[in-house]
């Protein structure tokens, strides 16, 4: 079976030139009329949906960029922020160090003045109360608040720094002036130790309750004979048993009896002075004990050589009895 196709339809250009040349020609299906235009709509497409997708990528980006932007903002202004909070802070702390070194002048002229009582008290005779010390008064307590008010008005950089540079100058001159009354006050403080020390080995109390002399230091008529002799302490009365105190500190280098001193104490206090106590009762101490003033250390009576009790009392200083009432308070 013969078959006969369709005759194709085609489209002929033809391009025809002056006489003398030959004409040109060319043949184009017709299908080519459609496939043309659909492969150039396809491109435009195409090329649109590209441009597009840039484009949303370009958006993408730009919005991404613009977060990122946005946070680092917020962060250098947070920042920012905690400096201007940092800064204030430091500022009330300025401020406060500055009120706190005005405290302190407050305290280093307290110390000032500790500083000359005990100045005084080192350049006397006498350390042996105790120190009364006017300085100390009121050193623990708390300044009443201040009623304050006022406009708040800002502060300047030119006024912080001269309130720290004024603060630090005056914290250096406090800082001098402590240093030199801490060294006056140690030195103070040896003279004053080494005056309670001399106070307390020197006879400065009575040994008995009874303040009654009933024969004083030097020549008088002797109780027994009626001669002339010399008498080298104190009698002081007393009911028998009383309390017999040392009359300093020191250490006791005898106990003992005889006719003449009855039962007797001696204690030395250093420094080349003795004190002797006799006519006792009754011996509360033994050789070798170490006493403090005020200790008790017998009981008066009137053993020995004695017309009733009472104890005889004497300081002796370099192995020399001298007078005690120089010694005796009240």
């Amino acid at each position: 079976m013969k078959h006969v196709g369709r005759r194709r339809r085609q489209l002929t250009f033809m391009l025809i030139p002056d006489a003398n040349r030959r004409i040109a020609q060319w043949k184009i299906p017709m299908i080519a009329l459609y496939i043309v235009p659909c492969a150039l709509v396809l491109a435009v497409a195409v090329a649109s949906f590209a441009v597009y997708s840039r484009f949303q990528q370009i958006q993408v980006d730009r919005a991404a960029m613009e977060n990122r932007l946005s946070l680092q903002i917020n962060r250098l202004q947070q920042s920012q922020d905690e400096k201007k909070d940092r800064i204030t802070e430091l500022q009330n702390q300025l401020i406060d160090l500055s009120s706190q070194a005005d405290q302190f002048k407050e305290r280093l002229d307290r110390v000032k003045e500790l500083e000359s009582e005990l100045g005084d008290i080192a350049n006397t005779s006498d350390a042996l109360s105790g120190l009364q010390l006017s300085a100390l008064d009121g050193a623990g307590g708390q300044a009443a608040q201040e009623q304050i008010g006022g406009e708040a008005l800002p502060v300047t950089e030119r006024s912080v720094d001269l309130l720290a540079d004024d603060t630090r100058n005056h914290f250096n001159q406090l800082s001098t002036e402590l240093e030199s009354s801490i060294s006056n006050i140690a030195t103070y403080e040896q003279i004053i130790l080494e005056k309670q020390h001399q106070a307390r080995i020197t006879p400065s109390i009575w040994p008995t309750i009874s303040h009654l002399i009933t024969s004083r230091f030097g020549i008088r008529r002797d109780p027994f004979t009626s001669a002339p002799t010399f008498h080298s302490g104190l009698d002081i009365a007393g009911r028998q048993g009383d309390p017999v105190y040392a009359t300093a500190d020191g250490k006791v280098t005898f106990v003992g009896y005889d006719a003449t001193h009855g039962n007797h104490i001696l204690i030395d206090h250093s420094g080349g002075i003795v004190t002797h106590y006799m006519h006792l009762s009754r011996i509360l101490v033994g050789k070798g004990d170490e006493v403090s003033k005020g200790d008790k250390i017998g009981l008066l009576g009137s053993t020995g050589r004695s017309t009733g009790p009472h104890v005889h009392y004497e300081v002796i200083k370099r192995n020399q009895p001298i007078d005690p009432t120089p010694f005796l308070k009240g």
